[in-house]
């Protein structure tokens, strides 16, 4: 069981306060007619389970009663905390059943077992002891509650006395002594604030060397750390893990003394480790130095050492146990370390060569600071990083620690070795001392040797229950300078015994260009140019012993294909310790050995050094690119009134260009023409929109210099036509450089995308244009358009639904509904928009059918009075009742209506078919050919539906005269899928004849999607609680709320519309519901906004509620956001605002199921989502 609130501030109070807590007398309450002392009882090894309490009457006297029983009414509540198992014990003596607690007894001055004392008179006391009645026999662990002690004569009167008790872990409970394991299990409740903690015996397992503590629970997702103390309180050891179990190891152990596991983790959810649980593993062996048996090994120290020097040492391994030890086996650790302190941010560089198998970073310090700590490869890519890893250890008291590894497969490699740095960051004003402590982790297996081999070690004092073992350590040639570590493990299952060793190799060092084995240079410049071309290669002795050049040699020149570039280099002879020389290179450009021929010329120097490690040779490849790029920064582009908005987008202007272009080496080019620059267009930013459409813009000087000094900048005019249809909104503005040099051409292109034209733009968009009905009906569905407008400028104009095909003289098109806020007004065919800046809007149309004397097709088009990026047509197609099947010859005569020869028809089909989203259904479409004609090479389609949702077997079929074939069809509907009804149409036909048949497609929503629109309905419920209380708050205030009220009345309706559907499982119908939801939440918000601007309150000057994102009806899964974020949420972040034009980036469109996934997660994180289900009525 999990402390409470109150016990686990109770708890800080005593570790915060403890002599507040301990030293003082408490009274009894309300009258404080008596006292005890102490305060809090608590019960452990160190007092034998027992405390004294002295209970002094200030009243004239009184009875005073002892409620200690474990069951019945007089029960206490001290009982386990950590929700240990209860297999294997006494239920009614440790508290471990629902109904009992702790068995505990209190015993009077005389010895005598008593719970009541009689007759304490005024100005007297009465000493009682209070004490365990199992001790360590129940399960280990931290026991605690209260002890009512309460005035008889007054029951009313009382005093709860805390009691804390720690039972170890021993023989007496989880330890087996035999097996030298011991257990311990435990839940650690959500949201903890303090750590579980079980105590042990160094010696409850005679002559035990080491222990092994290992833990692992059911979720490595959540995070648990481990730590030991010693009897003082000192951290011995810890594990910090994340996603995976903890093991620590700590030798060699004192005896008798008592030592303190400290387990802490903080989650969201209940953390159980009762499944796989704790474990403590205690070893008997023991290592000692064979030559003086009583010299227990604590570290082998080798000392300073040679590469290539080796050393022996003699180890003993003996069993001090009872217990035979049985397959032992060794392993061997090995890692070069540095350390470094300091109290504040600081970066650390260290040397890590290609055999390097590990690199591991750590940074330790006690005190408030809080530390962040970050590994980079010497390319400055971010490795690892780890903040906040310390809190756990900062909960137990344990020193705090931040650390990060590189563990690559394999080797770290020569693409990778080099100058890493480690970055210390310091998120706090706290300026504490930290330890940084770097391991390059090495093959142990080439440095390290001995004879032993795996094995069986007996019980002290029986044959063979010891051996002797030769260890051999060899220094590699391949080593660094400096300080290495390592141990030797021998581990009898968990049972571990580490033999530390250590050593500090002297040797020189070759790094060159930041690398140990081999680097690249890299170096470019442009064709055309003769010039000599000088660069520097720092070669450095970072080793502890001087270096000197053996040898060298190189590739000559720089090869490119036939062309090449000669080099000559410089290099420095010897080096001391820690010195620095560059190695100087000279490569020649010469245009008559390029030819001007651009690409890569490749050449290569090798160096050899006496006594140079971890390599004595270097390779340093040398890439020289020769290129015909240019680099052009365009800086800015200006509008002809200086700003950067063209105001007027109808007049034709000039648009200002200010660039700069250099050579790719950096170096600047001022001397260009306005003949230099080319290929200047306009491309939108959010949608594929160029200006001019073909061809580039007509450039021009800006002044008589192109190039101006005082800026630094070549300024050049650009003339952009007017138009008053072109799309607003930003524009990335391109241009081109062109420079010769010789015969050589450069030429390079850049943009700047900070213009912005003044100008509604409007991009359409929608899921479905295409659209089947029977002559006679009024459509039961509705074309959906998504518009944003990606301008500036307001979009006031009309948009109609145009009908001028002949053919839609058979359609009536009505314009039906559109998101609040959109239109000003609606009629016919048409709505007027009004669609600001930024904004996203939807509009609806329906459909009524004539009758039709044959089979027609109607193309409608969007017609729009504002500048649109797109077009946009819908199809519609009418069916006519009178006949189902389309007969066609070459020789029909248009007015026949007799049989012909060749006729088909599709004899079966499905009339309706309902498939789930992300599930399929096959079926047989059966045709006859009733004609006289054999029939070739007929073919299926099934229009209405994405070409990508069906296939079918045979492609063709061929029928004979008055005979039949089948085609076996397949409908796989995708995930993502609109839920609704689809008007589909069956044709079979080949170039002769055809026959057509009308069906029905229902998608239904599959469990996910059902499940998201359970959680959508809670949302909606959440929505409408949080517009009610506003509509309370803005009655109370005296504002007009009548048609707030109306539109929440008439949302109530819907609501229980939908919350009905979903209880009798109608997720189909569930989900037409939503765009009328969704258009009623958005009147209401637009309503309350609309109420508090009349007033001008600061809410409405200052918060604007994001757009909501419309869904077009039968769209599975929609999260109305917008009010939640205008009750509840800050103001959104503006993007990127200038003259209060809002950028929208590109690309920003994805699956809508994928979108509205994230929405409410969104959701569930800004408001601390738990789900519960509700359904009507609440």
């Amino acid at each position: 069981m999990g402390l409470s609130k109150a016990a686990i501030l109770f708890l800080f109070f005593i570790l915060l306060f403890p002599a507040v807590i301990l030293a003082g007398t408490s009274w009894s309450s309300p009258k404080g007619t008596f006292n005890v002392t102490p305060n809090i009882a608590f019960l452990n090894w160190t007092n034998g389970y027992s405390a004294n309490l002295t209970i002094g009457m200030n009243a004239t006297w009184g009875i005073i009663a002892i409620r200690n029983e474990s069951t019945g009414a007089n029960r206490h509540t001290v009982t386990p905390n950590y929700s240990q198992p209860a297999t294997g014990y006494d239920p009614d003596s440790c508290g471990i059943s629902s109904d009992t607690s702790f068995l505990l007894y209190v015993k009077n001055s005389t010895g005598s077992m008593v719970n009541v004392t009689q007759n304490i008179t005024q100005g007297d006391s009465e000493t009682l002891t209070l004490f365990s009645g199992k001790n360590e026999s129940c399960p280990p662990g931290f026991y605690w509650g209260y002890i009512r002690i309460e005035n008889s004569t007054d029951s009313s009167e009382y005093y709860s006395l805390p009691v804390f008790m720690h039972i170890p872990i021993s023989s007496s409970n989880e330890l087996n002594v035999t097996s030298m394991t011991g257990h311990f299990k435990g839940k650690i409740p959500s949201n903890a604030k303090t750590y579980h903690s079980y105590f042990f015996n160094t010696t409850e397992v005679p002559n035990a060397t080491s222990v092994t503590i290992t833990l692992g629970w059911s979720n490595y997702t959540q995070d648990l750390d481990l730590f030991l103390f010693n009897s003082a309180g000192n951290l011995v050891a810890k594990s910090i893990n994340t996603g995976e179990p903890e093991t620590l190891t700590y030798q060699y152990l004192p005896k008798n003394e008592m030592w303190e596991i400290k387990i802490y983790g903080n989650s969201s959810r209940e953390i159980d480790y009762t499944t796989v649980g704790g474990a403590l593993y205690f070893s008997t062996l023991n290592a000692t130095n064979a030559t003086e048996e009583s010299q227990q090994i604590t570290t082998i120290d080798f000392g300073e050492l040679n590469a290539s020097e080796k050393k022996t040492a003699y180890i003993k391994l003996k069993n001090e146990g009872s217990t035979n030890l049985t397959n032992i086996a060794e392993s061997h650790e090995l890692y070069y370390v540095r350390t470094f302190s300091g109290t504040g941010a600081g970066n650390f560089t260290i040397r890590v060569p290609d055999f390097v198998t590990k690199v591991r970073a750590s940074i330790t310090w006690n005190g408030s600071a809080n530390y962040t700590i970050k590994l980079y490869s010497p390319a400055g890519t971010l490795i690892s990083s780890s903040t906040n890893k310390h809190v756990n250890a900062n909960v137990t008291g344990a020193t705090q620690e931040e650390y990060v590894e590189y563990n690559p497969t394999g080797t770290v490699g020569l693409g990778s070795d080099g100058i890493w740095r480690v970055e210390v960051i310091n998120n706090t004003q706290s300026l504490n001392t930290y330890t940084l402590t770097i391991k390059e982790y090495l093959n142990a297996s080439k440095w390290v040797s001995t004879n032993y081999t795996t094995m069986n070690i007996s019980a002290k004092g029986e044959e063979n229950d010891s051996t002797v073992i030769e260890f051999n350590l060899t220094v590699q040639n391949t080593t660094l300078s400096g300080m290495h570590e390592g141990k030797l493990k021998y581990v009898a299952g968990y049972s571990i015994l580490e033999v530390p060793f250590k050593f500090n190799v002297t040797a020189g060092e070759l790094l060159v260009n930041g690398s140990f084995n081999s680097s690249t240079l890299s170096l470019k410049d442009n064709i055309g140019l003769n010039k000599t071309v000088t660069i520097s290669v720092l070669i450095n002795n970072t080793g502890t012993q001087s270096i000197t050049l053996h040898s060298h040699s190189n590739s000559s020149t720089l090869n490119h294909s036939t062309y090449y570039m000669n080099f000559s280099y410089e290099v420095p002879y010897s080096l001391n310790p820690g010195e620095g020389k560059p190695l100087n290179i000279s490569i020649t450009l010469d245009t008559t050995k390029t030819s001007d021929e651009a690409g890569l010329y490749r050449g290569w120097i090798w160096l050899n050094y006496t006594n140079a490690h971890p390599y004595s040779a270097f390779n340093l490849s040398l890439v020289f690119n020769l290129t015909q790029y240019l680099n052009v920064y365009v800086r800015g582009v200006k509008s002809g009134d200086g700003d950067e908005w063209v105001e007027n987008p109808s007049t034709t202007q000039n648009i200002t260009i200010r660039a700069e272009v250099f050579y790719i080496n950096g170096t600047e080019i001022t001397s260009l023409s306005v003949a230099n620059f080319s290929g200047v267009y306009l491309s939108n930013k959010n949608v594929s929109y160029r200006i001019p459409t073909s061809g580039y813009l007509t450039l021009s000087n800006f002044t008589t210099s192109l190039y101006r000094l005082l800026y630094g900048e070549y300024w050049i005019n650009a003339t952009l036509p007017g138009s008053s249809s072109r799309p607003g909104g930003y524009y990335d503005v391109y241009l081109t450089a062109t420079d010769k040099e010789g015969s050589a051409t450069l030429q390079g292109t850049a943009c700047n995308g900070t213009l912005i034209i003044n100008n509604s733009a409007l991009y359409l968009s929608t899921e479905d244009n295409t659209f089947y009905f029977t002559e006679g009906t009024e459509g039961d569905e509705y074309f959906n358009l998504s518009i944003v407008n990606y301008g500036p400028k307001t979009a006031t104009g009309k948009l109609v639904l145009n009908s001028s095909d002949s053919d839609c003289e058979y359609v009536d098109i009505d314009s039906k509904d559109a998101k609040s806020g959109c239109y000003s007004s609606k009629a016919g065919d048409y709505f007027i928009i009004s669609i600001s800046e930024g904004e996203e809007c939807w509009f609806r149309w329906d459909f009524d059918m004539d009758n039709v004397s044959e089979d027609v097709t109607c193309t409608a088009e969007i017609v729009l009075d504002d500048p649109s990026f797109n077009d946009m047509e819908v199809s519609i197609h009418i069916e006519n009742l009178e006949g189902s099947s389309e007969t066609t010859t070459s020789q029909q005569s248009s007015t026949s209506t007799s049989s012909s020869e060749e006729e088909i028809v599709i004899a079966q089909y499905p009339s309706s078919l309902t498939i789930a989203q992300g599930e399929n259904e096959t079926f047989t479409i059966n045709v006859e050919n009733i004609g006289d004609v054999d029939e070739e090479d007929l073919t299926l389609e099934i229009e209405g539906i994405p070409d990508s949702w069906y296939n079918y077997t045979p492609s063709q079929l061929d029928i004979d005269s008055i005979d039949e074939d089948d085609f076996t069809v397949t409908i796989s509907i995708p995930e993502d899928a609109t839920i609704k009804k689809y008007s589909i149409l069956f044709k079979v036909s080949n170039e002769n004849v055809s026959d057509k048949k009308n069906s029905t497609l229902i998608v239904m929503p599959s469990e996910e999607t059902k499940s998201t629109i359970d959680e959508m309905y809670e949302t909606f419920l959440e929505n409408y609680t949080s517009i009610e209380e506003k509509l309370h708050e803005m009655a109370r205030s005296g504002k007009n709320t009548t048609r707030l009220n109306e539109t929440l009345q008439s949302l109530k309706e819907k609501l229980d519309e939908f919350g009905n559907l979903i209880e009798s499982n109608d997720y189909f119908n569930a989900a037409q519901k939503i765009n009328e939801i969704n258009a009623l939440f958005e009147l209401a918000k637009t309503l309350v906004e609309a109420t508090e601007e009349e007033v001008k309150t600061t809410v409405a000057q200052t918060e604007k509620a994001p757009n909501l994102i419309w869904i077009s009806v039968g769209v599975v899964v929609i999260i109305i956001i917008g009010f939640l974020a205008y009750i509840f949420l800050p103001p959104p972040k503006q993007t990127y605002a200038v003259k209060k034009v809002k950028y929208a980036p590109p690309g920003a469109k994805k699956p809508l199921i994928q979108e509205i996934k994230k929405l409410i997660e969104k959701i569930k994180l800004k408001r601390g989502y738990k789900w519960k289900k509700k359904r009507k009525g609440r």
